[in-house]
């Protein structure tokens, strides 16, 4: 349908000394349902949630770069949004860098929010590793089943691996652009240091 986002993209710097840019190709999951700081109540932010691996190098990266924008595109009302800010991660250690607010927002998404095709991806070898490829067909099939394929399989009664994440990206401002119709139309919010955003026609 109308709302089905196509081509959601992050991009973030990944701390190399060039400071080039990385693009990932992620899930959306919601919009995030959670205490917005210690000892407050839970309530429906604009935080933008995703899941991701504790293991893979774009965690590290974001670590030292947490400045991010997403890339979203909606084929069937031809709008695009880009969407900036700061991303944030809530691991099991969450408690140690003063998260531990989000950590029940964490077990709801494993828990509740995930097929259990999603909850393996977490016991899976670690990302981008070298992996051995073996010569006998049959050998592989069966090792790729033993790496890939979680015994018994890990369901919504099951507690998160370490390796399981929330990526938050929370937003600091957003460009809405609408290709349909002529001229097309385009506008910039911007998040203020009050706490409210604004808006801004712009041209195309």
């Amino acid at each position: 349908g109308g709302s089905r986002p196509f081509g959601a993209t992050l991009e973030s710097s990944d701390g190399i000394p060039a400071m080039l840019p990385r693009v990932r190709t992620i899930v959306f999951r919601s919009f995030l349902n959670a205490p917005t700081a210690p000892g407050a109540p839970s309530s429906k932010t604009e935080t933008l949630e995703f899941i991701t691996d504790r293991r893979s190098r774009k965690c590290n990266q974001l670590l030292e770069h947490s400045a991010a924008e997403l890339s979203w595109y909606f084929p069937r009302t031809r709008e695009q949004f880009r969407v900036a800010g700061q991303l944030k991660l809530v691991g099991a250690d969450a408690d140690e860098y003063g998260m531990g607010h989000m950590l029940e927002a964490r077990l709801r998404r494993w828990k509740g929010g995930m097929s259990d095709n999603a909850r393996a991806q977490f016991m899976w070898p670690e990302p981008a590793a070298s992996r051995e490829q073996l010569s006998d067909a049959a050998a592989q099939e069966e090792k790729d089943k033993t790496d890939f394929v979680p015994e018994p399989p890990l369901g919504p009664d099951s507690e998160p691996t370490d390796a399981f994440c929330l990526l938050l990206l929370e937003p600091s401002s957003v460009d809405h652009l609408v290709l349909k119709g002529f001229p097309q139309k385009r506008t910039l919010y911007k998040l203020g240091d009050d706490g409210e955003w604004s808006e801004q026609r712009v041209n195309p």
